[in-house]
């Protein structure tokens, strides 16, 4: 039993296609020749895998930053870079993304605020998103918003989404709850105010 190993170079180009054959005979009859043919084709694999370990939609108030880990494998058969970024920031929800390991993968964040990892076949990066509230808004807002991760060279083909929901509420304020900003500033100088006098009064 005879077994085979074939290695094809990792600078083979991507569509290359060729035919290996393999002869044999016997040493006593070299007339009697065997062949076998083998056809052949170098295709590049990018693929991304995309894992989050908790929940995609998160209940929170507008004093708290809400963050997301996602992991990012290189599922492909080659090392190749990945476009890694978000949908936009609206409504004064703020998003930013970065990595987690000191081993970097990944550049610095561009002025499109992407982030451009390379990985090599099997390798893993996990991915902080960060989202910042509207801190002076007044009113409930839900924030919906897209991650995403493609191949540099084939972007739409190969991209992975996952969405992500956040349920901000404005902060709690004890007794002023709920109340407009201008409403509240009147409230606290009203009661200021009464304080003063009855102090004043009791002096008298």
């Amino acid at each position: 039993l005879l077994y085979i190993e074939v290695t094809i170079s990792s600078n083979s180009e991507n569509g290359r296609t060729g035919i290996i054959t393999f002869q044999t005979a016997s040493q006593n009859n070299m007339i009697e020749m065997k062949e076998l043919t083998i056809s052949v084709s170098v295709n590049t694999i990018t693929k991304i895998g995309m894992t989050h370990a908790g929940d995609t939609e998160i209940d929170t108030d507008y004093s708290t930053s809400t963050s997301f880990e996602i992991l990012l494998t290189n599922q492909g058969n080659t090392e190749f870079e990945m476009r890694v970024f978000t949908s936009e920031s609206i409504r004064g929800w703020v998003i930013s993304i970065s990595q987690q390991q000191d081993d970097k993968v990944c550049g610095e964040i561009t002025d499109d605020e992407e982030l451009l990892c390379t990985l090599d076949v099997g390798e893993s990066v996990i991915i902080e998103v960060d989202v910042k509230p509207p801190h002076s808004s007044e009113v409930s807002d839900t924030f919906e918003f897209t991650f995403s991760a493609e191949p540099s060279e084939s972007g739409l083909v190969g991209r992975k989404n996952m969405e992500f929901t956040i349920n901000g509420e404005p902060e709690d304020v004890g007794i002023f709850e709920g109340l407009p900003g201008f409403t509240t500033a009147l409230g606290i100088i009203s009661m200021l105010g009464a304080a003063m006098l009855l102090n004043g009064r009791k002096k008298q």
